[in-house]
């Protein structure tokens, strides 16, 4: 089994303003880096409650999207050792970080800068021109400030099946809390494609872990 040792040693060396995790509970993990040169650690500051809004659409697919973040919100929080993150469902897209929406249905926020790329979900950002550290504010389209800086996209021809729809749904939570590639593991939930299982393997929980343990480079 690979581990990446460089990250998991700065996790357990380096992360000295809060507790560590404690050194039994690792496992096997994967790369979480952004692909970007030098690989690059994103993730929200520890602590950080991480508010989604799921922008449900009307008949058939109504509560679809909804459900599956209630679903995602309890698998990833759960493996939150210490509170470092929590994700935290909200009824508006005034008050998200994080955007959940179908890619056939009109968005909330103006996406022309960082137009996302749908093949079955994507979860997109885009870095701030000035500080390079930092992600833009995707603008509400009816004006007002808003702080929406991830936005999911799952391609609406999904809709057909509730079961891949939530699968989906926590895999791209997963990219939105920092996970910034694949895992090459088909049986984690954070693999390529569509997700086998609605769970965390043990490598995505100890990839969680590991990652909020990390000194990022940038932040939301």
């Amino acid at each position: 089994m690979r581990r990446f040792v460089p990250v998991l040693a700065a996790a357990i060396f380096t992360a000295c303003e809060g507790p560590v995790i404690p050194p039994e509970s690792i496992g096997d993990i994967y790369d979480f880096r952004l692909v970007t040169t030098p690989p690059e650690v994103l993730r929200w500051p520890s602590g950080t409650r991480v508010r989604v809004y799921a922008e449900d659409a009307a008949g058939a697919r109504a509560g679809q999207l909804s459900g599956s973040l209630a679903t995602g919100v309890v698998v990833w929080n759960r493996h939150a050792l210490y509170g470092e993150y929590e994700l935290v469902p909200v009824a508006s897209v005034n008050d998200a970080d994080v955007l959940l929406r179908w890619s056939d249905e009109p968005s909330p926020v103006d996406m022309s800068e960082c137009p996302p790329v749908v093949s079955i979900a994507v979860t997109t950002f885009c870095r701030a021109d000035a500080d390079r550290t930092r992600l833009k504010v995707f603008p509400l389209l009816a004006g007002g400030g808003g702080g929406v800086r991830f936005v999911i996209t799952i391609l609406g021809t999904q809709s057909g099946s509730g079961e891949t729809v939530e699968r989906l749904v926590i895999h791209e939570l997963g990219h939105a809390l920092g996970i910034g590639r694949h895992s090459p593991h088909p049986q984690d939930l954070m693999a390529e494609g569509v997700p086998t299982r609605a769970t965390l393997s043990q490598r995505d929980i100890s990839t969680v872990q590991v990652l909020y343990h990390t000194r990022p480079h940038i932040t939301p």
